[in-house]
């Protein structure tokens, strides 16, 4: 009984630290200054780009966030509870949304413009299936970023999808999503990359 609560512990503190290591904003920004630099070659832009996304998009978000889980509004930063993701998802779309004007207005790398229409193309999936099921949103993100990847360099796309991989299964014993909202957040992510950049690539 005791070595299965201690395998228990460990595997929980395992799938702990793989949700935070490879938390959806950490992977968003790594993958899109690596993907706007194996595109154009160009490190000064590609950091220029992740900071604009990050201002624009990201700290806004996060700050949300933040604030309702700390006014006791949202029961977690994860915000686990499906009822409570409308918020998240509406600051995302608005946050995608000025950023799709800044990225067109700004005549950002069209590997960029690509990667933010397959977001906004997902969180409107996402946001669809929210008022019937949760999607993994961590599992989405890594997902997505380990196909755009796959798409520049084979090596990077590997290792994302190994992240990919690793946070997808910490939701399951964390019990923050089940295996099918988990395959859910790949399906929704493969498809987004993959319509998007079909279209626009």
């Amino acid at each position: 009984m005791t070595m299965t609560r201690r395998s228990t512990s460990k595997r929980t503190r395992l799938a702990r630290w793989f949700s935070h290591v490879f938390h959806p904003f950490v992977l968003s920004i790594i993958t899109l200054p690596l993907t706007i630099y194996l595109s154009t070659g160009m490190l000064w832009l590609a950091l220029l780009w992740t900071v604009i996304c990050a201002a624009t998009l990201l700290l806004p978000l996060a700050t949300f966030i933040l604030i309702m889980v700390k006014i006791g509004r949202y029961s977690d930063f994860d915000v686990s509870i499906r009822e409570q993701r409308t918020g998240p998802y509406l600051v995302a779309g608005g946050g995608l949304l000025l950023l799709t004007a800044i990225i067109i207005l700004g005549d950002a790398p069209l590997i960029s413009r690509a990667c933010i229409f397959a977001a906004i193309l997902a969180a409107v999936a996402a946001a669809v299936i929210n008022r019937f099921s949760k999607v993994s949103v961590h599992a989405m993100t890594a997902a997505g970023c380990a196909i755009v990847l796959l798409y520049l360099s084979l090596l990077a796309g590997l290792l994302m999808a190994t992240a990919a991989a690793a946070v997808s299964w910490s939701r399951i014993p964390l019990k923050r999503h089940t295996l099918p909202q988990v395959i859910t957040g790949w399906v929704v992510a493969t498809a987004s990359v993959a319509i998007v950049f079909a279209l626009t690539l």
